[in-house]
């Protein structure tokens, strides 16, 4: 399996259109890298199809992936974000 936060930091990198050098786990999704939830959205399934993993299974909040770090905790809870409380993504 690749390492999680490798590629969450590859991808991260490749959707703000930055280096991935410039990518540090406390930099904000939105005011520091300006993505929008949609883009936030569609990194979470770039990654999760990347990870090998479903994402219908993760959990999250979309609205509290603030940070680098909160993505890489959907895909490896041991991390240690706060994102507070996780829930079954829905997607209609």
């Amino acid at each position: 399996m690749k390492n999680i936060n490798s590629e969450v930091f590859r991808q991260v990198a490749l959707y703000a259109g930055i280096n991935k050098t410039d990518i540090r786990s406390e930099k904000l999704l939105r005011d520091d890298l300006g993505m929008d939830s949609l883009t936030i959205l569609m990194l979470l399934i770039t990654l999760a199809e990347s990870l090998g993993r479903n994402v219908f299974t993760l959990r999250f909040e979309l609205d509290h992936l603030k940070s680098v770090d909160d993505l890489v905790t959907v895909f490896h809870p041991a991390a240690g974000s706060d994102i507070q409380p996780p829930v079954r993504c829905c997607l209609h």
